[in-house]
C-alpha cells in the first residue's frame, strides 16, 4: 500500500519535494497545481489544488431565452381562445373564459419571475448554473410542446 501513495502523486505529475513542510526531513509529496488556474500561497503550502474554474453563464443564458421563447409561442397560440386552466381566464367581458390581458399578464409574470429565479441562484452558487440552465431548457421545451399542441388543435392559428 505504501508503494501505490508515493505513486500517485507521480501519476499526477506531481512528484516528489526533498522535506516536508514542517522541517522534518522526511520526503512529502509536492503541491498538485491545476494547469491555468492561480493558487494562493496558502493552498500551495497546504498542498492543495487552486480552486475550479465556474461553469459558465451560458447555460444560465441559453436556458432562460428558450424559457422566455416558449412562453411567448404559447401566448401567441392560446390569444383569444378558450383556456382550460381557470387561473389563466379572462373573468369579464367579450373573453370571458378566453385566455387574453389577464393570463397573459399571469403567464409573464410567471416567466419573469423564474427568469430572476434562475439568475438569482446562478450568482449565489456558480455550480448550479447547469441545472437551472437545463431546467430553464425543459420548461421552455414544454411550453413549446403546449404551443405546438394549440396550434395543431385550433385550425385558425395557421
Amino acid at each position: 500500500m505504501c508503494l501505490f501513495a508515493a505513486a500517485v502523486p507521480f501519476a499526477y505529475g506531481a512528484g516528489l519535494t526533498d522535506s516536508a513542510p514542517d522541517g522534518s526531513g522526511a520526503i512529502a509529496p509536492a503541491p498538485i497545481i491545476v494547469k491555468g488556474t492561480p493558487a494562493t500561497p496558502l493552498q500551495l503550502e497546504r498542498g492543495r489544488p487552486a480552486p475550479a474554474k465556474p461553469v459558465s453563464w451560458w447555460w444560465v443564458h441559453a436556458g432562460t431565452a428558450l424559457l422566455l421563447a416558449g412562453t411567448s409561442a404559447d401566448v401567441a397560440s392560446s390569444w383569444k381562445q378558450p383556456e382550460g386552466n381557470p387561473w389563466l381566464t379572462q373573468k369579464s367581458g367579450p373573453y370571458k373564459g378566453m385566455f387574453y390581458t389577464s393570463g397573459a399578464v399571469k403567464k409573464s409574470l410567471l416567466s419573469a419571475g423564474l427568469v430572476s429565479a434562475s439568475y438569482v441562484l446562478a450568482k449565489r452558487w456558480p455550480k448550479t448554473r447547469r441545472f437551472v440552465g437545463m431546467f430553464d431548457m425543459t420548461i421552455g421545451a414544454a411550453l413549446t410542446g403546449v404551443a405546438a399542441n394549440n396550434v395543431v388543435q385550433n385550425p385558425n392559428l395557421r
